[in-house]
């Protein structure tokens, strides 16, 4: 590129569009048998005569025709159009010598080659734009080109600032500013009909209000949206605590509950019940007098409930009747001892045993009163 100051030449290798050119020059793609390049090889054959210019020519090709569109970042249109401008240059060179008929063979050419790809637009996945026969407006189109993919970059480069004018792209810029004036008027004088205009106006269409090109990077830099914090974060991290060490936690309590309701649950049951039956097995179904005599003394309070087995004397019911008697009967009846229950308890019944047959040989006449809860 001409008239770029001492060390830029570098720094525009690193632009996007310079890339594209790079990758298309440097292509190595193959594409044997392939019917349209092969076509087109035999169409260019008598213009293009240097095989290795061919070659490149035929690589690049290949290489937008196996393009996959919005790969990696990659728009297929871009590489269309640039291929378009790679290959005139390649041919441009070979007739601008020529200032007899060298203009006349480039168009020829070049006719051929868009020809071709734009009859096979759906096998390529590409349409190239319309031949550019006057070299000032290609060369004008290829800058604008290549600023149309290069700007963001550029914007980005000189630190969001709204006018990038200067610093290492100011030449680049520069040019860009001056192909822009160049087709602007060409554009809205004679041109509204050409292919080019089309373009031009495609990439620029506030040209018919500003006649000079106003590089703004207002609307052309992606603003940096930072993701707030969302609630479920929060949420799946409390999720988290919860299912790792919040659950040891959780089920520590929940046992720590269940066990402080049991343990007094099953110390009542077996202080109430365990005593009672000793209690009554000791009073009525054998044992020491000694074991009977505690047993029949024996009192069991819990809370509001009271039990008790207290021994008087001439009271209407009667164990055992009235003399030595070996009937085990309450009041001289058949009532079995389970009667001692009433049925106030939810019809709870003991088992009844076979009366005893040992009589007292204490006072004959024992009576027991059971206070009721």
């Amino acid at each position: 590129m001409t008239g770029t100051v001492e060390g830029e030449e570098d720094t525009l290798k690193d632009l996007p569009s310079q890339k594209v050119y790079e990758e298309l020059s440097g292509s190595k793609d193959e594409c044997i048998g392939e019917h349209g390049i092969e076509e087109m090889e035999r169409k260019l054959t008598s213009y293009v005569e240097n095989k290795g210019d061919m070659d490149r020519i035929k690589g690049a090709l290949c290489h937008v025709y196996k393009m996959e569109d919005n790969k990696d970042g990659r728009k297929k249109s871009d590489y269309c159009s640039a291929l378009y401008y790679w290959v005139s240059e390649i041919v441009w060179k070979i007739y601008e010598s020529d200032t007899k008929s060298g203009s006349s063979k480039f168009d020829h050419a070049m006719n051929k080659y868009c020809t071709e790809i734009r009859d096979k637009e759906g096998e390529y996945g590409c349409k190239p734009p319309d031949p550019i026969t006057d070299p000032k407006i290609r060369e004008a189109m290829k800058k604008l080109f290549d600023f149309t993919v290069d700007k963001e970059f550029i914007c980005t480069a000189s630190g969001g600032a709204d006018t990038p004018d200067g610093g290492i792209y100011g030449t680049y810029l520069a040019g860009v500013r001056s192909a822009y004036s160049h087709m602007q008027p060409e554009c809205i004088g004679k041109g509204d009909g050409e292919g080019w205009c089309v373009d031009f106006t495609l990439w620029y269409g506030h040209h018919r209000e500003e006649g000079t090109l106003q590089l703004k990077c207002n609307g052309i830099l992606k603003p940096q949206v930072e993701e707030p914090a969302t609630p479920g974060h929060s949420f799946s991290s409390s999720v988290n605590d919860i299912s790792s060490g919040s659950t040891a936690t959780m089920g520590s309590a929940v046992a720590g509950g269940l066990v402080s309701v049991a343990l007094p649950t099953i110390g009542f049951f077996l202080y109430k019940y365990t005593d009672v039956f000793s209690g009554i097995k000791n009073s009525l179904f054998g044992g020491s007098n000694r074991n009977r005599g505690r047993g029949r003394r024996s009192t069991f309070r819990h809370s509001n409930q009271h039990f008790e087995d207290t021994l008087t004397e001439n009271d209407s019911s009667t164990l055992g009747g009235g003399g030595g008697g070996e009937s085990s009967t309450l009041g001289g009846s058949s009532t079995d001892i389970s009667t001692i229950y009433n049925d106030d308890d939810g019809g709870r019944r003991r088992p009844s045993s076979p009366p005893s047959r040992k009589p007292y040989h204490t006072r004959q006449s024992r009576n027991i009163r059971y206070g009721r809860i």
